[in-house]
């Protein structure tokens, strides 16, 4: 399934974690099914971001863009979503990473659920030095309601 696309923007909104944003582009980069593109949205960092995107995948639409004003993350995220030109948004915040399958299991609930028109998967909070120290887990199994989704998040 390599090199093939899924319709969707991954949205990465970052503000001074340069290292954390390379090692979250680099788990997209590592997807068995890739996204149309990346938009990568600086929120005023104290050095504009400059990424090297050729280790990346060719083909794979990469952008940057630099806020003149500090917004914060949630309008760095909705400036992402107006920019995007992709039937679906997949958020990644600049200090996670996914797994190598992550977006070819949501296009798979995505695609084959007539009216679903999102996805929220399960999380691993890990240590950032180690990722693979696992310290809380919420597991999410099957098509969920509202409910669930905001479970834990209050």
């Amino acid at each position: 399934m390599k090199n093939k696309y899924f319709d969707t923007t991954v949205v990465i909104p970052t503000k001074n974690r340069e290292g954390m944003l390379k090692r979250a582009l680099s788990s997209v980069f590592r997807q068995t099914l890739l996204p149309k593109e990346v938009i990568i949205v600086d929120d005023c960092s104290d050095h504009l971001v400059e990424m090297d995107v050729s280790d990346g995948i060719a083909n794979l639409k990469v952008s940057i863009v630099n806020n003149s004003e500090c917004l914060g993350g949630a309008e760095s995220r909705n400036i992402g979503v107006r920019l995007a030109q992709s039937k679906y948004i997949s958020f990644l915040d600049d200090d996670d990473t996914w797994d190598s399958t992550y977006l070819s299991r949501v296009a798979t609930v995505l695609e084959s659920n007539a009216g679903v028109q999102a996805a929220y998967t399960s999380k691993r909070f890990v240590l950032s030095s180690s990722l693979d120290l696992v310290f809380k887990e919420n597991i999410v199994s099957g098509i969920v309601g509202k409910a669930e989704i905001l479970r834990g998040n209050a």
